[in-house]
């Protein structure tokens, strides 16, 4: 059984490895978010949108003191 933090890590090397390779931001997005979908099938469309945009830009934010 997966962890919300093993979906979060995995959702973010998605999107990552993706943007890595050249894919836009969009398709790199929607990728992360299908992976969420998957491994959480009862959340809404809407709400993983809003959960796995949360995570990316927490994971891209600088640390603050950097």
């Amino acid at each position: 059984m997966n962890t919300l933090d093993d979906v979060r890590a995995a959702a973010i090397r998605a999107y990552s490895s993706l943007r890595f390779r050249g894919h836009s931001d969009c398709r790199a997005f929607e990728a992360a978010v299908g992976l969420f979908r998957v491994r959480c099938p009862r959340v809404d469309r809407r709400e993983a949108h809003f959960v796995v945009a949360t995570w990316i830009c927490d994971a891209l934010e600088p640390e603050v003191g950097d």
